[in-house]
């Protein structure tokens, strides 16, 4: 078709509304099609702007708050841009990890937006309009899955609450779809509610049972004809108990079990996924539990897929059982005829298990040819108890030199905040589950593309960023699905060494005589606090002060078992957004100092000298600003512990 032939039927074709986009939300089958309208998707984040060539140490630069476009001035106010967009298109997600201020929305040119709210009420499912499976908090991340269409253009800002309110230190992520010229569009117009998107029965009008006994290190195959196109619209597996004549040693983990059973999918003679199977239903590890619009788990033994299989005369379903042991499942295929599709599912599995360090880009998927990216699947096996993932993903389509998606975080790109590891299921994201202590042993991600999907017509590049605070020999497997127009493309063979569980984290021990800083009661007049897990802290742990204003104070509370003169030591983190601080004993200063370092490290402190009385103390601490070098500025302020330590 011509450009001049393909602009013409635009003009004739319904127009692209909020509506028919809350109908995408939940149409599975969609994504096998092609749209009647191109587009692609782009994010819009507060990633570090020093990121800017890849192969040099600042492609991983790690400053991913309080950046934005440019400030405006708006009736007296400064607005920091966000997202500006030249249309067709719609912006479908708005995260972010820290709402703060006011957020606003400029369609098509306007002078006055269309959308005016606190952020933290748009983005927590507290406004009428958009209720608990528009926006919701995930795991202190907080979402708003909507799709904000507009005709020409589309800008989001947020300004301060007050004018004497700090900038804001927002990490955010906006992604939205730009339509190809032409496409016609209705701008979003404010509405006191929105209905919920129905979602189709994935059941398919045929239904095939099937118990299966898988010997070890053998495959089964389950074979379906067609003589129309045809799709499998649900696919479920129970497992049931191993034979009764097996004896499974008690070394055998059900993790390990279930991680060495792979699952393949021939559709049309072309072997296109090849994936183990907690990774397949998006758990990345079993026992786990997730429930999200296209896939769910429950513990080892029930899952199922809605992901949409196309194929035109065959379809082989292929179980590979590498473990020693003999494994029994219950399959249900439920299949639908005469069906369009263009495009057949692929999916990658990968297994990164080298050593943490050096920072590098994990290669998700590379592939050339035409289709569209639908989900992530992230498996993380850390045996240490610190964070894994300050990674951002980078997203390029169709030869692009610099990614159309730059994030801020892997926890921000699966929808939640803070390395928090709080297990949550949503619609399109889930964490199915996190051993801990801290973020140590199994941890499972998964994030669903479906109105955010990411078309290519030519080539897509999916990297994500390995970004651990440890250097320790952790393990990282992902699985990236797509669908695609069929070809020669044949999934990786997984390696069966790569399937191996390693071990967990061992408990965290604590200094000894350390007074723990996330144990002692507080008060503050300022910004908020938090506990975060470190490897190699004392118990693992520290108290975390974040963006208070210079002035503000923490109080904490400790106990002195005997009356006498102390020299007071403690333990603090340093980084690029720490503060200047002034410290406080019963009153008394101790000295004033500056947490700011341009790598994260901890360091010990020799505050000072007090005489404390037997009883509880009260150490204080006052934020005084920021160096001029913090990038950005949030004055924070961490205690892993204070020691008392006796002066003569």
């Amino acid at each position: 078709m011509t450009p001049m032939i393909a602009l013409a039927a635009m003009c004739f074709a319904k127009p692209v509304t909020t509506d028919s986009l809350l109908a995408e939300m939940t149409d599975l089958s969609r994504l096998t099609r092609r749209s009647e309208f191109g587009y692609k998707t782009v994010e819009a984040s507060s990633y570090d702007r020093a990121s800017v060539t890849t192969g040099n140490e600042q492609w991983f630069a790690n400053a991913d708050a309080g950046q934005f476009i440019r400030v405006e001035q708006h009736q007296g106010r400064e607005e920091f841009v966000m997202g500006e967009f030249t249309g067709p298109g719609a912006m479908v997600r708005f995260w972010s990890a820290n709402p703060m201020g006011v957020a606003r929305l400029y369609f098509d040119g306007e002078v006055e937006p269309r959308v005016i709210a606190n952020m933290v009420d748009l983005l927590q499912g507290k406004i009428q309009q958009w209720g608990d499976f528009y926006s919701y908090n995930a795991a202190r991340g907080t979402n708003l899955y909507f799709p904000f269409a507009f005709a020409k253009s589309l800008k989001v800002t947020v300004s301060r609450n007050a004018p004497t309110d700090p900038a804001p230190s927002l990490y955010y992520q906006l992604n939205t779809r730009l339509y190809d010229v032409g496409t016609p569009i209705e701008t979003y117009t404010p509405k006191t509610s929105w209905n919920l998107p129905s979602q189709s029965d994935p059941r398919g009008n045929e239904l095939l049972s099937k118990k299966v006994t898988i010997k070890g290190h053998s495959t089964t195959e389950i074979i379906l004809s067609a003589s129309t196109q045809s799709q499998v619209e649900n696919f479920s597996i129970t497992r049931l108990s191993a034979l009764q004549d097996a004896v499974i040693p008690s070394f055998v983990s059900p993790e390990s079990i279930m991680n060495h059973i792979e699952i393949r999918w021939v559709f049309d003679g072309q072997e296109s996924v090849r994936v183990p199977l907690p990774d397949y239903f998006g758990a990345g590890v079993m026992p786990s539990t997730l429930e999200t619009m296209v896939s769910s788990v429950s513990g080892d033994s029930e899952m199922t897929s809605r992901l949409p299989l196309p194929f035109k005369k065959s379809a082989v379903l292929k179980l590979v059982n590498h473990n020693d042991l003999p494994v029994e499942f219950d399959i249900e295929l439920s299949v639908k005829r005469g069906v369009k599709a263009d495009y057949v599912l692929h999916a990658a599995w990968q297994s990164d298990t080298k050593q943490s360090r050096p920072t590098r880009d994990m290669r998700l998927v590379e592939f050339a040819g035409e289709g569209r990216y639908v989900g992530t699947v992230f498996h993380v096996q850390n045996p240490s108890s610190a964070w894994w993932g300050e990674g951002d993903e980078k997203v390029f389509v169709d030869g692009e030199k610099f990614p159309s998606w730059f994030g801020t975080g892997t926890e921000d790109y699966f929808g939640y905040a803070w390395c928090d590891p709080t297990p949550f299921s949503r619609p399109y994201h889930g964490q199915s589950r996190v051993d801990g202590p801290g973020n140590g042993g199994q941890t499972g991600n998964v994030r669903w593309h479906v109105i955010d999907d990411i078309p290519f017509k030519k080539q897509i590049q999916f990297d994500l960023e390995l970004w651990h605070w440890a250097d320790t020999a952790s393990r990282f497997h992902t699985t990236a699905f797509w669908y695609a127009v069929p070809g020669k493309w044949t999934a990786p063979v997984i390696k069966e060494s790569d399937l191996e569980i390693i071990a967990g984290v061992m408990p965290p021990v604590p200094v000894e005589g350390a007074i723990e800083g996330e144990m002692m009661a507080l008060t503050l007049t300022g910004g908020s606090t938090d506990v975060q897990t470190y490897e190699g802290l004392s118990l693992a742990k520290q108290l975390w002060w974040k963006d208070a204003a210079e002035g503000d104070s923490l109080t904490l509370k400790f106990e002195v078992e005997e009356a006498g003169k102390y020299k007071l030591v403690g333990n603090n983190c340093m980084a690029v957004d720490y503060g200047i601080h002034e410290v406080f004993v019963n009153g008394k200063s101790l000295g004033t100092f500056d947490f700011y370092s341009p790598e994260l490290k901890w360091a010990v402190h020799e505050y000072g000298v007090a005489d404390l009385p037997k009883g509880t103390a009260e150490l204080k601490i006052i934020s005084r600003g920021s160096s001029p070098k913090c990038n950005p500025a949030r004055r924070m302020f961490a205690l892993d512990y204070i020691l008392l330590k006796p002066e003569k």
